[in-house]
């Protein structure tokens, strides 16, 4: 199976691509009918609201009524009244827990304390022990979600239509979550809603939130202009920007270096503004600020010669630095940028395999009398005698332990009276800026050159920055000015890695210098890429001007929004090789899923089949049901299901996993000649992580991994992979209940036994025939029922994207 594979699913044959209005059937007798209500008056808001008594009587209602929990005695209640919810209404908060020897419920209720209605609902089973994955499909969970908000809130359900978020489903919390948007004149308005969240595993309501205005004011649509005159307004302002951007791998989510997920693409920018006023045609940002304004700065094409001359290659030393030589080093470069007489405070050796770094952190401190302003609220003004202060001047620094080279430099100051009792920061005190922005960048520049000339020819020098003002216009000084120097590569910039330094606007001293730079970094060429009026025109092809509801300045504003005809496209990035949309794993964002769904409807497995693709352990291209199944494919499908972590290969790579000489592995490899090929995962890649978790014993040979598997081999498989392979293997306590029992080995029958009873083997007519050989689709059904029963597994699932489809 190709790594690349879609995780941009699915889900159910049932739902509308993008946005689909639903139309609920109404039944008067449905609504919640208002009760006389005990009510006491709370003079900070002026109203009455409900009695708490009455308000947990309400609440153990609607959590009966509408989500089937009963609250009886053992739990215990709290409530408390809200005033200040941001609206006009003020809410009841009523909380219920319960504690048991396996359970820790915690339910929490929110509810208008003026007319009694249901806000919000959360239930959290902190015991609860669930399967890896759900068992119920996301078209169950949606119908759920559907026929609870007609019981709920039946009025407002039917003024709303259904916005298929492209994260639906929680991986690491068995969760679906639906969105459904209010409506006026068949245009959405967002920021109203009615939110649930579905455990994916019972089928209960876990989360459910309205939030609604009542007094909400939508101006008339038939007053909009046209939609191609709205495009090409858009259109004057958009800007296709070549880059290079580094993508997380979808089975980890740490931040570190990946290198086989850089890729070059097309990123959009719309630079008038991401609205267009429907009305007035004008293009705006909802949050811009009128009172401010951009700066920007470069070098001249002769202070581009000078710096470039500054070029010094950097080379790694025969042998590491030692603690005596990299206190040299940062001595020096601490006198020469902030001053002398610093006292060591301490240093310790740092090394990050995984990060390819090794350096030593050296902290420095200086104490000297300050004679400065000093804050009247931290004066005693009944002491006598004036009291003394010190400055403390702290600095950090970090030193490559290879080359030499300092990677961080922080250093900040702080005041404390004569006791040390006290921390008086005077960073907000006034003062006056003798150095300007522009000569801070002059000096930044300085800066770079001298400590970093081995990257001069790979910066962008380019700054930009806003100048905020206040109300009477007036530019707001910054204290510190900020510059950060991106990193470029084939002429295209790589904005992950740069050089930052900070200046101080008083002194001009230098306050901080960070450098962020993966030594192994590979970018591919842009020889071959798609022009900007080829990306333009996918560009067009994919999105188009649709209208909708923003609230901006307290009012609701009629405007277009650029967005995708699916809705699993927001603004992403365009391969600059082929135009493909990609998701924030890097990988294409899969439209047509209508071949899948067409190879599974027939299938006693269906829905199984939906589960898997929509938790991102299928791969749906050139999906078919009876395809042939090898031992590579197990291993490649049982991996995906642990969760692949490239990082834990990294750290093991002292184990001999794999003998390249025994497998026939990808040759493929990045070219900076060829396009990118997306993170693909290689044959060596999926042994080395079957080796670690268990699921290879021995060595693996071609011939092997193109074996096919039979119902007894997957057996063997899936027990391994539930965790039970110690029980299984006390085979003479297992009988197999099967006609054809004696067609299996002896030492076999316990993963079969076991198999049976997890549902992972069915019989036909009481036989098992343990060595037909399978085909995919009882593979996936295998693996869907494995995971239904496995031990618990801390490793996170991906994150899917998926294509809701008719």
């Amino acid at each position: 199976m190709n790594k690349k594979k879609i995780i941009s699913i699915i889900i159910s044959t049932t739902m509308l691509a993008g946005i689909t209005i639903n139309a609920f059937a109404m039944d008067n007798n449905a609504t919640v009918k208002s009760e006389q209500l005990k009510i006491t008056k709370v003079s900070t808001k002026k109203v009455e609201t409900i009695a708490e008594d009455k308000v947990k009587e309400l609440s153990k209602k609607y959590l009966k009524e509408f989500f089937g929990i009963e609250i009886t005695e053992e739990y215990t209640a709290s409530a408390y009244l809200n005033n200040y919810t941001g609206t006009e209404k003020p809410l009841w908060n009523v909380n219920w827990s319960l504690q048991r020897e396996k359970e820790n419920i915690n339910i929490n209720t929110a509810i208008d304390a003026i007319h009694g209605e249901l806000i919000s609902m959360s239930k959290y089973n902190y015991g609860a022990q669930n399967s890896e994955i759900p068992s119920i499909s996301y078209s169950e969970a949606k119908e759920i979600a559907l026929k609870k908000m007609k019981e709920i809130c039946p009025d407002k359900a039917a003024e709303t239509m259904i916005l298929n978020d492209n994260m639906t489903f929680n991986g690491n919390y068995g969760e679906y979550t639906f969105n459904f948007v209010r409506v006026n004149q068949e245009v959405a308005y967002e920021q109203n809603n009615i939110s649930f969240s579905i455990d994916g595993h019972s089928g209960e309501v876990k989360k459910f939130n309205i939030n609604w205005d009542d007094n909400a004011q939508f101006p008339k649509v038939d007053k909009a202009i046209s939609v191609s005159k709205a495009e090409n307004l858009f259109v004057d302002g958009i800007e296709f920007n070549l880059v290079y951007n580094k993508y997380r791998n979808k089975y980890r989510f740490q931040d570190e270096e990946n290198l086989k997920n850089i890729k070059l693409v097309y990123d959009i920018l719309l630079n008038n503004g991401v609205y267009i006023d429907a009305v007035s045609g004008k293009a705006f940002f909802q949050y811009d600020n009128k009172n401010n304004e951009k700066k920007e700065i470069d070098l001249t094409e002769k202070e581009m010669k000078e710096i470039l001359n500054k070029y010094k290659e950097l080379k790694e030393l025969d042998e590491d630095l030692t603690q005596n030589e990299v206190e040299k080093i940062a001595v020096k470069f601490i006198e020469d940028n902030i001053g002398k007489d610093f006292t060591l405070k301490n240093a310790y050796f740092d090394s990050n395999d995984r990060e390819k770094e090794k350096g030593w952190s050296l902290n420095y401190t200086k104490e000297e009398k300050y004679d400065g302003k000093i804050k009247d609220d931290v004066i005693n003004e009944k002491d006598e005698k004036k009291e003394e202060y010190k400055k403390i001047t702290n600095v950090s620094i970090w030193i490559d332990a290879v080359t030499g080279q300092i990677k961080s430099m922080n250093q900040y100051s702080h005041i404390r009276n004569e006791n040390g009792m006290g921390y008086y920061y005077n960073d907000e005190e006034e003062f006056e800026a003798k150095v300007t922005w522009e000569e801070g960048y002059k000096r930044a520049v300085e800066i770079v050159g001298e400590y970093y000339g081995d990257k001069i020819k790979n910066l962008d020098y380019h700054v930009e920055k806003q100048v905020y003002t206040d109300e009477k216009g007036n530019p707001r000084q910054e204290r510190r000015y900020n510059y950060t120097f991106n990193r470029v590569e084939n002429g295209i910039p790589f904005n992950e890695n740069s050089i930052r330094v900070t200046i101080d606007a008083e002194d001009g001293a230098l306050t901080s210098l960070n450098k962020d730079w993966y030594k192994d970094g590979e970018f591919v060429s842009p020889k071959k890429k798609l022009s900007e009026k080829e990306i333009d025109k996918i560009f067009r092809d994919k999105y188009d001007p649709q209208l909708k509801f923003i609230k901006k300045d307290n009012k609701i504003n009629l405007v277009y929004e650029i967005k995708g005809n699916e809705d699993i496209y927001a603004f992403k990035d365009f391969d600059a090789f082929d135009g493909d949309i990609l998701n924030y794993n890097g990988e294409e964002i899969i439209e047509d899923t209508e071949a899948f769904f067409k190879e599974i409807e027939n299938s006693k497995v269906k829905k199984e089949l939906e589960i898997l693709a929509y938790s991102g352990l299928l791969d749906i291209r050139d999906f078919k049901l009876d395809k042939e199944v090898t031992n590579k494919e197990v291993i490649k499908l049982i991996v995906d299901a642990y969760g692949y972590r490239p990082y834990v290969v990294e750290d093991n790579r002292g184990y001999n996993m794999a003998k390249e000489d025994s497998v026939a592995m990808d040759k493929s490899e990045d070219s900076n000649e060829t396009p990118q090929n997306g993170y693909d995962l290689t044959d060596k890649d999926y042994i080395e992580m079957a080796k670690f978790y268990g699921i290879i014993d021995g060595e693996i040979t071609e011939k092997i991994l193109n074996q096919k598997v039979d119902r007894v081999d997957l057996a063997k498989a899936m027990i391994k992979f539930t965790g039970y392979e110690d029980i299984a293997k006390i085979n003479n306590i297992f009988k197999v209940n099967a006609k054809d029992e004696g067609d299996i080995q002896e030492e076999m029958k316990g993963y079969v036994a076991l198999s049976l009873g997890f549902s992972i083997l069915e019989t036909e007519n009481g036989y098992l025939k343990p060595n037909t050989e399978i085909c995919y689709e009882e593979l996936c059904s295998a693996l869907y029922n494995a995971l239904q029963n496995k031990k618990n597994n801390n490793n996170p699932y991906p994150i899917p994207y998926y294509k809701a489809i008719d």
